[in-house]
């Protein structure tokens, strides 16, 4: 056995919690659904009945500007002031559609945004 075979067995023989953070929660206009206050400080959506969330609850603001703003390019994009055009499939929350805005206003760059939403 390798060392690193070693090391993996022994690391999946120790059970270890995973801690579960229990973030405030109040209801929204709609039942179906919660407001999360997230570690970051931001709010997301969760489906009252699955606890399934709109966003990560570790930072909803944090990974928008992570996963999409910065992976996407957009961010860069508006930065050097170039006219960006955006397509989001699946509007969610618009947490996305208003930071990009938000970048496109500070940077006073063209910005072309179409959302699909169901």
């Amino acid at each position: 056995m390798s060392r690193h075979q070693g090391i993996c067995s022994e690391l999946h023989a120790i059970p270890i919690p995973m801690p579960i953070h229990h973030r405030p929660q109040t209801p929204a206009s709609d039942p179906s659904l919660l407001i999360e206050t997230t570690d970051d400080g931001s709010r997301t959506l969760v489906r009252a009945d699955t606890r399934d969330g709109y966003h990560s609850s570790s930072g909803a603001l944090s990974e928008t500007r992570h996963v999409y703003l910065l992976n996407s390019g957009v961010a860069d994009r508006l930065a050097s002031h170039q006219p960006t055009r955006v397509l989001e499939v699946g509007l969610g929350t618009g947490m996305a559609m208003l930071l990009t805005v938000e970048l496109a206003i500070e940077s006073a760059t063209p910005l072309h945004y179409e959302a699909l939403e169901n």
